[in-house]
């Protein structure tokens, strides 16, 4: 209990912003990125960079909870992924995949077939950064368990 109470006391010592940031990280982390997301766009902004927010938050988060050794291991967790190679493998030709298949059903179904002159290509490329990085982070998400055939990845 007195670690708890010294603890306390550095946090009120502190500024009132910090004591705040150290006390309720999670809740600070999601105001901010709300706030970061959400007001670019209701400023007339687009609505296109909102899924780089929760890493920008988190990468202002990190320094502000833990220092700088909390930034360090944050950046270290965020490319330590013990995956095999063939995952990753998997994770980047998915999105390619995925929309050679969408096209195919697209024509296949009576569809025409409409070329990259004819539309937006950074739509194109965004939604494809996005199935990338979903792929990317289930990855993470798993951390290489679905390639890992070790007892230690099963539990045991």
């Amino acid at each position: 209990m007195a670690a708890d109470l010294t603890s306390l006391d550095t946090i009120q010592s502190q500024n009132p912003v910090r004591a705040v940031i150290t006390r309720f990280p999670f809740l600070v982390y999601a105001i901010l990125t709300l706030l970061l997301g959400w007001i670019p766009w209701y400023a007339g902004g687009q609505p296109s960079h909102l899924f780089f927010v929760p890493l920008l938050t988190a990468l202002i988060m990190a320094p502000l909870v833990g220092g700088r050794e909390g930034l360090l291991n944050f950046l270290r967790r965020m490319v330590r992924v013990r995956a095999p190679w063939y995952t990753w493998l998997v994770a980047l030709l998915l999105p390619g995949a995925i929309a050679l298949v969408a096209i195919a059903v697209h024509v296949l179904l009576g569809g025409q077939l409409v070329f990259a002159s004819t539309f937006d290509t950074r739509l194109l490329t965004i939604n494809a950064v996005l199935i990338g990085l979903v792929a990317i982070g289930f990855i993470i998400a798993t951390r290489g368990e679905l390639g890992n055939t070790s007892s230690r990845g099963r539990g045991g």
